[in-house]
């Protein structure tokens, strides 16, 4: 598996975490677990490579804790969250998914669909690093410009802050600019898995990036029952 992976694991659920601790350690990752929102904030200070969270805290609501890691504009809030919820209604994940989660599961947990969704992401998140970062190129599209090796969307001369999830998602819309290009493909390019069609979470994060784009929204058009198509410009 090459370096070994950290995961902060935060559920106060004691037979939750005993059961993903012996199923994670098996893995080869370096698990961390704590039981608090408290703990956590204090076990984020050395940058997991992957946070598994479940909302339900005693101390506070860990979707705060969610907001707390993805708005900050440092190395924190690059860090992947998965969220693993008792509750598991759509709202809940799209709630979730608005605040900056990277995935969503609900309880009780599927292990082997666990295990693979993180392998999934840890495979994607080094592929990116290596391909991105390989990538001599720069997308113009308009007013907007997407240098990709910097990690960077330019509209006109204001630098908009993304996220990886949805800067990836933006880069393979304008890679196709003028094809649709369907959610399922979508998935499996920035996620590196399968997704039930029936997901929100790719129109989630599409409505996530057209709020960034402000003026340039209508750049990303979307094709009913199909996908979204990147405009010419």
């Amino acid at each position: 598996m090459g370096v070994c992976k950290s995961i902060l694991l935060i559920d106060q659920d004691r037979e939750t975490s005993t059961l993903l601790s012996s199923a994670l350690s098996e893995e080869g990752y370096n698990l961390s677990i704590v039981h608090s929102g408290l703990e956590a904030m204090h076990h984020l200070r050395q940058f997991p490579n992957l946070v598994i969270l479940d909302p339900q805290l005693s101390d506070m609501n860990g979707l705060d804790l969610l907001r707390s890691i993805k708005q900050q504009r440092t190395e924190l809030s690059d860090i992947p969250v998965f969220i693993l919820n008792r509750k598991g209604t759509e709202v809940d994940e799209i709630v979730s998914l608005e605040i900056g989660a990277d995935d969503y599961m609900t309880k009780p947990v599927e292990i082997g669909r666990l295990k693979a969704r993180i392998r999934a992401l840890f495979r994607r998140q080094d592929e990116r690093v290596t391909a991105m970062a390989s990538e001599n190129e720069e997308i113009t599209i308009a007013n907007l410009r997407i240098l990709i090796p910097q990690f960077m969307v330019i509209c006109g001369e204001k630098n908009i802050g993304f996220p990886k999830k949805e800067f990836e998602i933006l880069v393979h819309l304008a890679k196709n600019r003028g094809r649709v290009v369907n959610r399922q493909m979508l998935y499996q390019l920035v996620w590196g898995y399968h997704r039930d069609s029936s997901s929100r979470t790719i129109d989630v994060h599409i409505g996530r990036i057209r709020k960034r784009l402000n003026s340039n929204a209508s750049l990303i058009e979307t094709v009913p029952g199909v996908g979204y198509k990147f405009q010419e410009g």
